[in-house]
């Protein structure tokens, strides 16, 4: 039960309001409202994607740097936000599919520098590899494992145990997009992996309060795992939590100006 409440504390804390970030405005292309924010100027442009739970202001701080010295564009997907909820699948490829048609609404041209925190970097995982041709670079930010699931199910039964539980609870926006989430694995690895391009695997190395050891053990191997798909990918290691983009932003923005040459 411990564990239980301290992961619905964390879950709490991500879905927690925010105020908007500067410049944000609201994108109606007829299916719906979706919330962005755009600044700066130059190339590549910087695409960020968020977690599971959180909207693009987690990205608050990294943006603002980023942006002295290039485009970023943030968005919360539907339901996030000031987002319009959708009733279309919430896999990798439509969550992708949607962000290139936003960006093409934007008149941002591609390549693009790809940020990805949790689940949103399961999200550009599959954009890498089905658009190699669109990206500059890479940024995983603590991301998602394709198979992250079987990992733990596999080599950590009793968290697995927990967490069906717990996700059973969830509803809307959050239950759609975890139950799509289970096929990231099968349509990532359909595709070649992404090769020529430079890509960063920033990975926390504080656990949750939340976790066992068991659960952080398997959670490090998952993280060297997701290193190897990416041949040439440069793995680093922060003291940080879940959140690295909040608690090292510094760590975040280094990263993306060493894959995009700024």
């Amino acid at each position: 039960m411990k564990t239980f409440n301290l992961f619905l504390a964390g879950l709490l804390s991500a879905l927690a309001g925010c105020a908007s970030l500067p410049g944000t405005q609201v994108s109606d292309n007829g299916e719906g409202r979706i919330e962005y924010a755009q600044s700066g100027s130059g190339r590549p442009a910087v695409v960020f994607e968020t977690g599971f739970g959180s909207d693009m202001d987690s990205w608050r701080t990294v943006l603002e740097e980023t942006s002295r010295f290039t485009t970023t564009f943030a968005y919360n997907r539907p339901g996030y936000g000031g987002s319009d909820a959708t009733e279309r699948t919430r896999d990798p490829q439509t969550v992708v599919e949607e962000l290139r048609r936003l960006l093409r609404e934007r008149g941002l041209d591609a390549p693009y520098v790809l940020v990805g925190h949790s689940l949103g970097g399961l999200y550009m995982q599959y954009f890498a590899r089905r658009y190699p041709e669109e990206v500059a670079g890479l940024v995983l930010v603590d991301a998602t494992h394709p198979r992250q699931l079987d990992f733990i199910r596999d080599k950590a039964p009793d968290d697995y145990k927990i967490l069906r539980f717990m996700t059973s609870l969830f509803a809307g926006t959050l239950r759609r997009e975890f139950d799509d989430s289970v096929r990231a694995g099968a349509q990532i690895e359909a595709l070649a992996p992404m090769v020529g391009k430079p890509v960063v695997i920033l990975t926390a190395t504080k656990p949750n309060a939340f976790e066992s050891q068991k659960f952080a053990e398997v959670k490090a191997e998952m993280q060297r795992d997701l290193a190897r798909q990416f041949p040439g990918s440069r793995q680093v290691l922060v003291a940080s939590g879940h959140f690295i983009q909040r608690e090292a932003p510094a760590d975040v923005v280094a990263a993306i100006r060493s894959v995009s040459g700024k």
